[in-house]
């Protein structure tokens, strides 16, 4: 969530638009996007949906991860295989079509 959120303030503040003009654009409240950004709450696939088609960006976009979150907290790969398996668990079906979707955006590299 608060990656999420953070990601969202960031291209929010990159566009320069204000809470209300970026709430108005993704069709959901003011109050709403302040609770995301704020990291306090999730949001729904609809409005991650309006986010990316409205201002063109994928959806790894506004889920990436600063490399030093996980050098810091992480020691190796598996570690972090193990903590998104149990977390995965815990999902209900729509989540986990959405988190399909999401990771399906990152381009891989080889």
């Amino acid at each position: 969530k608060i990656i999420f959120g953070s990601n969202v303030r960031k291209l929010r503040n990159k566009l320069n638009l204000s809470q209300d003009q970026f709430s108005e654009k993704i069709a959901i409240g003011p109050t709403t996007l302040s609770v995301i950004e704020s990291g306090k709450s999730f949001t729904t696939s609809d409005t991650i949906n309006n986010i990316c088609t409205t201002f063109n960006i994928p959806a790894s976009y506004l889920f990436e991860i600063d490399s030093r979150y996980i050098t810091n907290e992480y020691g190796n790969k598996k570690e972090i295989v193990d903590d998104i398996k149990l977390l995965l668990n815990t999902l209900d079906y729509d989540k986990l079509k959405l988190i399909v979707n999401i990771l399906s955006s990152f381009k891989i590299n080889n």
